[in-house]
C-alpha cells in the first residue's frame, strides 16, 4: 500500500477536498429568489387597495348609512337629511325653527370624508337631476322619494338606490 492510499484507509479526510460543500449552489440561490419574488408578487396583489373593491366597499357604507338614517328619522320621529359635498358627506336634522342642522351628536351619522379617489357622480331624487344644494330627506314618516347615488373611483362604478318604501339597494 502506498501512503496515499494509507490515508484514506484510516478515514483521516482533507480539509478542502474537492467533496466537500461549503456554500450554496446556483440552482440553489435561483429558487430561493424565485420563491422569495412568487411571494412578494402575491402579497403585493393582496395588499394594494383595489378600486373596485374600495368603491363597493363605500357604496355599501353609504346604503347601510342611509337605512339607518331613515330607521334613526321613523324612531325618533324627526325628518333627516343627507347631503355631499366636495369630498365629504353629512347628515342634517331640523331644529326648532325648521332649519337644517349638521348633525355631530351621532356618532354613526357623522358627517365623513369620502375616501380618496371616490366621487358622488351622480344623485337623482325623484328622478330628477339633484343640484349641490339638494339634500335627500329621510322622513319620519317612513317614506321616502326613489332615489340613486352613483358612486365613482377611477373606472369603477357602484350605484345606491334607494325606493318610495325606503328599500336600499346596491349595484
Amino acid at each position: 500500500m502506498d501512503a496515499l492510499s494509507r490515508q484514506y484507509d484510516t478515514g483521516v479526510t482533507q480539509p478542502f477536498s474537492r467533496f466537500s460543500s461549503r456554500g450554496f449552489t446556483l440552482i440553489e440561490i435561483l429558487v430561493v429568489v424565485a420563491i422569495i419574488g412568487i411571494v412578494l408578487a402575491v402579497a403585493s396583489v393582496n395588499l394594494l387597495p383595489d378600486n373596485r373593491r374600495t368603491l363597493a366597499t363605500e357604496a355599501e357604507r353609504v346604503a347601510l348609512l342611509f337605512e339607518l338614517a331613515g330607521d334613526t328619522a321613523v324612531s325618533r320621529g324627526e325628518d333627516l337629511a343627507w347631503q355631499t359635498n366636495v369630498g365629504r358627506y353629512a347628515f342634517y336634522r331640523r331644529d326648532k325653527d325648521k332649519k337644517w342642522v349638521l348633525l355631530t351628536d351621532d356618532e354613526l351619522l357623522r358627517p365623513r370624508d369620502w375616501p380618496t379617489g371616490v366621487q358622488p357622480d351622480m344623485l337623482q331624487i325623484n328622478h330628477v337631476a339633484a343640484t349641490p344644494q339638494d339634500k335627500l330627506i329621510f322622513s319620519s314618516s317612513g317614506v321616502a322619494l326613489p332615489f340613486e347615488l352613483m358612486l365613482t373611483l377611477g373606472q369603477e362604478h357602484a350605484s345606491v338606490q334607494g325606493s318610495a318604501r325606503a328599500l336600499i339597494d346596491l349595484t
